[in-house]
């Protein structure tokens, strides 16, 4: 009786054990990452969109040291939130399965430009509006609704 009076509470509670983007991040201990999307969080609520069960969509995460690289490279932190809404594409939940060959752009609604995808034989690589290749480090990182790539270097728009 006590048992079934807790799972009760549990789902009442709305407490899931769904996988967010924000909990696979911090699984795979992308810390530098994290750093950013919490310290963006109060003012522009990354870290509430990432760990909402119902987001959809693909997130280019970054190593540690890109995350370092990307926040060094501005100098705001309006900046650093347009950087970081241009490594998420909401609704495509996009594996390099599904990418096909030759060059392909995904629009990243958050920010307003595209992510490009270039594949060329069993070489898969983003391209940003600069026309920089980043290549992916880890691949299709899996949370319930979304697919996460883990970059070595931070993707930059046309601004």
């Amino acid at each position: 009786m006590l048992a079934s009076i807790l799972v009760f509470a549990l789902l009442a509670s709305g407490v899931t054990n769904a996988m967010t983007v924000y909990d696979k991040l911090r699984k795979k201990n992308l810390n530098k990452f994290i750093g950013i999307i919490d310290m963006l969080d109060l003012e522009y609520g990354f870290q509430t969109l990432l760990d909402d069960p119902k987001f959809k969509g693909t997130v280019f995460a970054l190593t540690d040291k890109a995350a370092e690289a990307m926040e060094a490279s501005v100098e705001d932190m309006g900046e650093l939130a347009d950087l970081l809404n241009y490594h998420i594409i909401p609704s495509e939940r996009l594996k390099t399965k599904d990418m096909p060959k030759g060059i392909r752009a995904w629009d990243s609604q958050l920010s307003g430009h595209q992510v490009s995808t270039k594949i060329k034989g069993k070489s898969k690589r983003i391209i940003d509006e600069k026309k920089n290749e980043v290549k992916l480090y880890k691949r299709n990182l899996r949370a319930d609704n979304a697919v996460i790539h883990v970059l070595t270097q931070d993707l930059v728009p046309k601004i």
